[in-house]
């Protein structure tokens, strides 16, 4: 039962995180999913959570996304090259209190065996990895 709380929070907290999309003609939009794990990392399977993710924006959630880890999405990517995308996760919303080291395809950020709470991430191009 708890974890089923806890993954509709977390749900719920995705479906509001997507970014707002502004029509803007003049601008490309640079995308791409990352698989926030759901459940402890304890548990057994792993169950993973997309969430889309705007290349060089604050990406806040207005509900803390509780996970245990974050990997970036190969298969979904937007006018990037995810082996040149780098994220780093944020403890709260202004972007200033780090909650994870840099991620990338390579290297999924590995928060907890617990649950933690992130309240924004950023997605940039870092480069090959």
């Amino acid at each position: 039962m708890h974890s089923t709380i806890i993954i509709s929070t977390f749900l719920a907290a995705l479906a509001a995180a997507a970014p707002a999309s502004e029509k803007r003609q003049d601008k490309i939009y640079h995308g791409i999913s990352i698989q926030a794990q759901a459940n402890s990392g304890m548990s057994t399977p792993p169950v993973y959570e997309p969430i889309p993710m705007e290349i060089n924006v604050l990406n806040v959630f207005p509900v803390p996304a509780s996970c245990s880890a974050l990997l970036i999405q190969p298969r979904i990517a937007i006018n990037v090259d995810p082996a040149k995308v780098e994220c780093r996760a944020f403890k709260d919303t202004e972007g200033l209190v780090p909650g994870s080291a840099p991620f990338s395809l390579k290297s999924p950020a590995h928060l907890s065996t617990n649950l933690v709470d992130v309240n924004s991430i950023l997605c940039y191009i870092a480069g090959s990895s």
